[in-house]
């Protein structure tokens, strides 16, 4: 995981995270990546820290994700 601060496209200071995965057999759920997105601003907001974090997510090119199977 990588984090870095910076600004937004309306120039608000943010985080933006870069969450690197490696390859798994079962396929990626992608609610479970949304739960977690808020689970993570949930916390942030608990420990003060205001600035909204960007997910960016990094799969191996051979990860299957729960439904993209026919894409």
């Amino acid at each position: 995981m990588l984090v870095n601060p910076g600004l937004d496209h309306d120039g608000d200071p943010v985080l933006f995270v870069h969450l690197k995965f490696r390859l798994v057999e079962h396929s990626i759920n992608p609610r479970l990546l949304s739960d977690s997105a808020i689970s993570l601003r949930r916390a942030l907001w608990a420990i003060g820290e205001r600035r909204y974090p960007h997910l960016r997510y990094g799969f191996h090119n051979y990860q299957r994700i729960l439904g993209t199977e026919n894409w």
